[in-house]
């Protein structure tokens, strides 16, 4: 199986990436600085591009991959900026209609905590969101237009 990982030497991806090593699974990095790659893993590749880029057919850039895990985000750890909400959340949202209505048929995009505001304990994904910072919101609204894509797809 082909994996596109967008976000692949964030905070998650690098661990997500580490663990895609072990496997046989042919993996593309979809990253902004080749230099924060470091060592190549066999199997992989590397695609440089900016999630911006909104003429790109981006299921054509990634070697039409059978699935792509997201988990770029930019603005980060700046959770009360509104660049989230007025740069980042519209971005995200034509990268990922574009890709979906390419031709990819497997997305997975990792959420935040910060999606269910000031809350303690264990999160379920059955609990109602209550975001509380423009990063949250930006989150929370970008989850609810995939699930608006879901349906129309």
């Amino acid at each position: 199986m082909k994996i596109a990982i967008t976000g692949a030497t964030g905070f998650i991806g690098r661990h997500v990436r580490n663990a895609f090593a072990k496997t046989e699974h042919d993996v593309v990095l979809v990253v902004r600085d080749a230099q924060k790659v470091g060592q190549i893993f066999a199997r992989e590749e590397i695609v440089l591009a900016e999630l911006c880029q909104m003429e790109t057919d981006w299921f054509e850039l990634l070697g039409k991959p059978d699935a792509v895990l997201h988990m770029a985000w930019g603005g980060l750890p700046n959770y009360m900026d509104n660049y989230h909400v007025d740069v980042e959340l519209p971005m995200q949202a034509r990268f990922l209609k574009a890709i979906v209505n390419s031709g990819l048929n497997k997305l997975v995009v990792t959420g935040t905590c910060y999606e269910y505001g000031l809350s303690s304990g264990a999160l379920s994904e059955n609990q109602e969101t209550n975001p509380n910072t423009p990063y949250g919101v930006a989150k929370d609204t970008l989850r609810r237009e995939l699930f608006n894509l879901q349906s129309v797809k």
